[in-house]
């Protein structure tokens, strides 16, 4: 699909009328808005945690269950809490994505005028502005726009660029992520993972060897149903990405539940604000470490000073592998953050549910849990050819450790 076919999509999906749940129907844009803007994971993960928060804040505000966000003049009286959430999410994905301003606007309209006119509409609304307009204020210089150059190395280890499957070598993505300020956390070094395994270390050896046989373009031992899973967990540009992924994962259990709109607003809130700390984390360790990817590392096996590697130069990764170094594996990241705030909002890990996925849109997984969910997202990305066991454990580690944080530190009954 080009981006013109995406845009179309865009604008269809967003204009199709409301469900009269806030939470879901601004979540159900801001993922159309990050399929048809090409936003890329991290951003991605800190344009829903500013959507969520604000809405959350919108709504919790009028009826205080929770713990704030962030601070705020205080809230009117007898105000409606829906049209709150509703203008706090509209401005908030006006201000991310000024592109999609008028549909995003018409889908406003037509949440607004299933609320009952009035002055408590009219307060919610002035409260909802109020604060999305803080909350985009708190978020405007968190470091999320800093750039600079990372050129890699040509030393064994030491991740480069390499040619993409268009043809084209891409520049590092977001070299300073990192040190984005966090939603919850103190620092994005705050979980950083160990250093990965030593190049010449029969650990480094083994794992080279299952991505190399079993992430491969060609003759891998993957079977049938571990391609299937490299694919659908792939989620790379045009799609809802990662992060999104999960929130379709939490708008599956979602729509099975009659939560609360303050509930709703405060389970997606939590996700987001530890999914947008978990890309952080996990790409302060990225450029901390600097590793090579498998597509260098098996081409240029020779060069490893390891006796149990074996060098491929025709070897290829079943799927695209993304302009950034490999540890630790975001997705595996993203993935251990969401189940563990998930099986905490959703009040167990074994919830059953199925998802489809925006790369295989004929086929929907099963699952038990959401810890299996994400064990399985780990593994796709060694299924795929673009991760080592060890970036995606430490990945599913910091991220349980970043869900788990959020959740003690934010949101919290009162």
């Amino acid at each position: 699909m080009n981006l013109l076919q995406l845009s179309i999509a865009a604008t269809v999906v967003i204009s199709v009328l409301p469900s009269q749940d806030q939470v879901l129907d601004w979540n159900d844009v801001a993922l159309t808005a990050i399929r048809s803007g090409g936003t890329a994971p991290p951003p991605a993960s800190r344009n829903l945690a500013i959507l969520h928060t604000a809405i959350f804040d919108a709504v919790n505000g009028l009826d205080a269950r929770y713990e704030q966000y962030a601070e705020h003049a205080p809230a009117p009286r007898d105000a409606s809490a829906e049209a709150a959430a509703t203008t706090a999410g509209r401005d908030v994905l006006v201000a991310l994505y000024p592109a999609l301003r008028t549909t995003i606007e018409q889908r406003a309209a037509q949440m607004l005028a299933q609320i009952e006119d009035g002055e408590r509409k009219l307060r919610g609304v002035s409260w909802g502005q109020a604060v999305a307009a803080d909350l985009l204020a708190l978020r405007l210089n968190d470091g999320s726009a800093n750039t600079a150059p990372y050129p890699g190395s040509t030393e064994p280890g030491r991740w480069r660029p390499h040619i993409s499957f268009g043809g084209q070598v891409r520049p590092a993505l977001l070299p300073l992520w990192g040190s984005v300020r966090p939603f919850a956390l103190r620092s994005g070094k705050q979980f950083r993972p160990s250093e990965p395994p030593a190049l010449r270390s029969f650990q480094y050896a083994v794992e080279q060897w299952v991505t190399q046989h079993f992430g491969g373009r060609e003759k891998s031992l993957r079977n049938a149903e571990q391609t299937e899973i490299a694919r659908f967990w792939a989620y790379g540009p045009g799609t809802v990405t990662p992060p999104g992924h999960w929130n379709q994962v939490a708008r599956e259990v979602a729509r099975t539940r009659k939560d609360s709109l303050i509930d709703r607003a405060r389970q997606f809130a939590l996700l987001n604000i530890a999914m947008a700390d978990a890309a952080i984390v996990s790409w302060d360790c990225k450029y901390v470490m600097g590793y090579w990817r498998p597509i260098t590392a098996i081409q240029l096996a020779n060069t490893d000073g390891n006796i149990f590697t074996q060098a491929d130069r025709k070897w290829m990764p079943l799927i695209e592998t993304p302009p950034f170094p490999e540890y630790s594996s975001g997705h595996s990241s993203f993935s251990a953050a969401a189940a563990a705030v998930l099986a905490d909002v959703f009040d167990r890990d074994g919830v059953p549910f199925s998802v489809g996925s925006d790369d295989l849109p004929n086929v929907r997984r099963s699952y038990s849990s959401f810890s299996e969910a994400a064990w399985e997202s780990g593994l796709s990305r060694i299924y795929g050819g673009i991760h080592y066991w060890s970036g995606n454990i430490s990945g599913l580690y910091s991220g349980y450790l970043t869900g788990r944080y959020a959740l003690r530190t934010k949101l919290r009954r009162l």
